[in-house]
């Protein structure tokens, strides 16, 4: 039989921030039924957060990440280094919960009741509830299980957030016979702007995991409810060390801080087929200049720019690869309406992306202010290639060579970058 997760579910959710990833220790808790909705009530000690090193030489930071428990045995701690390559600004990382609950549980609240000098009473804490997913570096999501959502809990402005005691305040309602726990370490990334509450906000927010080193709720064991104490924690806790990310690399090329996530499309070219290819991603741009696994491109010595996250006002750029036979080639589709009229006609293209990159759409052929309009061009050949540049005068000469020029407008505008 369900246990009503009103009670149960928030001591899952205060108790396990007594693991969190700076040392966050519990110190007591309570809760009580009224009305069909579940009051509780905890008090926790924010002690600090995790250390990071950048390095600019090499592009990366490493982290010192730990989870820190107060078991009935006594104070449990196990370390997670963790490397974020292209990222080499300083950083702080904090430690909002993960949870994922079944998705028709709603009305989630909560706030600080008592905090540090310098926190209101009542202050809010952020709760986003609802997600199918969420983004974990340049390359990957971390994802729900059918039917369940993810819930978000964290501190409202973390970078503004003194260490010391706090009492919290949850509410919320619906069922479920346990409940799944991860610890993620949170990384804003990308252009700074202000929003209504003049509060500056990261264009993207990433959540990276600790523990359990996962990137599929699938793969994380459910916590059996009621909870009732650290107790029935121990052994999630005591598993740490062989679950836990220890060692793991992250993506975050393009996505440092108070970067745009604006990064140089590179265009490569191979003489013996008479194709182009552009990519960003430096692991592709690094075999590709290496001419060791993948033989025969050179740098066209043309790049433009554009987006590695979404941003305001810009659509996703989707990736197909053409299979031999048909080209054995790139196709670069703008917006989601035409990435799916290229995978609908033609099947047989592989869908390696379906948001390699991020750019602009133009209007009736114009580009919006301060972007830079990108143009394409089709071999129309049997082995079918595309050309992507910036330069108008480059592409008026592949139309003399006989190749098509696409997009839209007079002056047939593909996209626009940055």
């Amino acid at each position: 039989m369900l246990r009503s997760v009103r009670r149960v579910a928030q001591l899952a959710l205060v108790c396990t921030t007594a693991l969190s990833l700076g040392g966050c220790l519990i110190s007591g808790i309570n809760g009580s039924n009224s009305g069909g909705v579940f009051s509780g009530q905890a008090t926790v000690t924010l002690q600090d957060q995790a250390p990071c090193t950048p390095n600019t030489s090499t592009h990366t930071t490493s982290c010192d990440v730990a989870v820190h428990a107060q078991l009935p045995s006594g104070l449990y701690g196990v370390d997670f280094p963790i490397d974020l390559v292209g990222w080499d600004t300083p950083l702080t990382l904090w430690d909002p919960l993960i949870i994922q609950v079944p998705a028709t549980m709603s009305n989630f609240s909560g706030s600080i009741s008592i905090g540090p000098p310098g926190i209101a009473a009542d202050t809010p804490l952020s709760i986003i509830s609802g997600l199918t997913s969420v983004p974990v570096d340049a390359k990957t999501s971390l994802v729900a299980e059918p039917g369940m959502q993810l819930v978000i809990i964290d501190f409202p402005v973390p970078s503004n957030v003194p260490l010391g005691s706090y009492t919290f305040n949850f509410q919320f309602s619906g069922s479920a016979s346990s409940i799944k726990v991860l610890f993620a370490a949170k990384i804003n990334a990308g252009a700074q702007s202000a929003s209504a509450d003049g509060l500056a906000k990261a264009s993207q927010t990433y959540y990276v995991p600790i523990y359990p080193c996962v990137t599929s709720f699938a793969n994380v064991q459910p916590i059996s409810l009621p909870l009732v104490n650290m107790t029935q924690l121990a052994p999630m806790v005591l598993s740490a060390a062989g679950q836990g990310c220890a060692g793991k690399t992250y993506d975050f090329t393009g996505l440092g801080a108070g970067s745009s996530g604006a990064v140089d499309v590179v265009e490569f070219y191979n003489a013996s087929l008479d194709h182009y290819f552009i990519t960003w991603a430096q692991g592709e741009i690094d075999k590709l200049d290496a001419g060791t696994a993948i033989k025969g491109w050179t740098r066209t010595g043309k790049t433009f720019k554009t987006y590695t996250t979404a941003q305001a006002g810009t659509s996703p750029v989707c990736r197909f690869y053409i299979p031999p036979g048909l080209g054995d080639s790139h196709f670069f589709g703008r917006g989601t309406a035409e990435c799916d009229a290229t995978g609908a006609a033609h099947p047989q293209f592989t869908l390696e992306d379906p948001a390699f990159m991020h750019a602009f759409l133009p209007v009736a052929g114009a580009c919006p202010a301060r972007t830079t309009p990108i143009y394409r061009v089709f071999s129309n050949r049997a082995d079918a290639n595309h050309r992507y540049m910036t330069d108008r005068a480059v592409r008026d000469q592949m139309v003399a060579r006989g190749w098509l020029a696409e997009g839209d407008g007079p002056d047939l505008v593909v996209m626009c970058g940055a």
